[in-house]
């Protein structure tokens, strides 16, 4: 019953983040400025695992790509 609750939670959350960060991505401006900033970060951290930097930047444009 707890656990039910916990996940029902977290799934409000979730909902709610996600649809501010939709809202977010949905600004043509604030979409190029999300991937350009998520490159640079991907660029500056220690990831110098060519095929984590290719997944990671992958994820971010599938992400984007269902942005409205």
């Amino acid at each position: 019953m707890i656990k039910d609750s916990l996940s029902r939670l977290r799934a409000s959350e979730i909902q709610k983040k996600a649809s501010s960060l939709h809202h977010f991505l949905s600004s043509r401006r604030n979409r190029n400025q999300a991937f350009r900033s998520v490159k640079s970060w991907v660029h500056k951290s220690q990831v110098h695992d060519r095929s984590t930097t290719t997944t990671t930047m992958t994820s971010v444009e599938a992400i984007l790509a269902f942005a409205p």
